[in-house]
Order: structure tokens, then C-alpha cells, then sequence
């Protein structure tokens, strides 16, 4: 029986990125065929915000790039509660073919240097709330990776 909630044309750019397990296929295909439909949404300041799938392809590449040029597309840290940037910076991350490492937004700067030290990511990835946390846990870790603030 199939549950899907929803379907995808068995002759579609979609369907056969699906067969390529690729990340950076499955996004362009999923811009291309639903193009300015919101892809991710969340609430900001008491409004709502999207960002479509084409947004989001181009946003996401971008972060591919920067990771590439900076020789930073090897293991990847995300540190940031449920917000646009984050599926982007996972997307940019996969698309760069790095490893992402999400790490749960309610960590104590002690768990995140933890995590920090076991995981010698290339880079950090963090929203600005969670900045000074981040901080602390790369002076504990004693990390001297670069830290991306992740604020559209």
C-alpha cells in the first residue's frame, strides 16, 4: 500500500533525480519543475517568510561554492534552531559534497565543544542566536575553525 502524502510523475526531471542519490540533482530538478512554489517557511519576528525552490537551489548552491573556494567541503558543523538557513546550509553543504554534522540547537556550549572536538569540522554554520553559545564551545574545544553566521 502506498502512503505518500503526495505523488511524483513516474516521468519526471524529480523521479529521475530520486534514482541519482544525489542532494544537488534532487534540489535542481525540484527547482526547475516547481520553480516559484515555497520550498521552506518559518516564522521570524512574529512573521512568516519563504524562501521558493528556485531561491533556494540558488541560495544553496552559493553556499556550495563558498565552501568549495574556501577548501571547507570536507566535514561541515550546522548549529541553528528550525529557520530558513538551515535546509540551505544543509543543501550547500551536501551540494559541495562535505559531510554535514547537525548539531540539536539545544546543546550547552559544553556538549558542542564535545561535539567540536570528536568532529574537527572545517567550519561551523550558526544562527546569530546561538553565536555566543558557539563561541564558548570553540574556545573550549580550543577550535580555530571559522564560524558562518546563517541570517538571510
Amino acid at each position: 500500500m502506498d502512503r505518500s502524502i503526495f505523488s511524483i510523475k513516474k516521468e519526471s526531471p524529480v523521479a529521475d533525480s530520486l534514482k541519482s542519490f544525489s542532494f544537488a540533482n534532487l534540489l535542481q530538478a525540484a527547482a526547475a519543475e516547481y520553480g516559484r512554489f515555497p520550498a521552506f517557511s518559518d516564522r521570524n519576528g512574529g512573521h512568516w517568510r519563504s524562501v521558493d525552490f528556485r531561491d533556494c537551489a540558488r541560495r544553496s548552491n552559493a553556499i556550495a561554492h563558498w565552501l568549495e573556494q574556501k577548501r571547507l567541503n570536507t566535514r561541515c558543523m550546522i548549529f541553528a534552531e528550525s529557520r530558513l538557513e538551515w535546509p540551505l546550509a544543509f543543501f550547500g553543504i551536501m551540494n559541495a559534497g562535505a559531510v554535514a554534522i547537525p548539531v540539536d540547537a539545544k546543546s550547552t556550549a559544553q556538549e558542542l565543544a564535545t561535539f567540536i572536538r570528536h568532529t574537527q569540522p572545517a567550519v561551523l554554520m550558526l544562527s546569530p542566536k546561538l553565536q555566543g553559545v558557539a563561541e564558548q564551545a570553540a574556545e573550549l574545544a580550543q577550535w580555530q575553525g571559522p564560524l558562518v553566521l546563517l541570517d538571510l
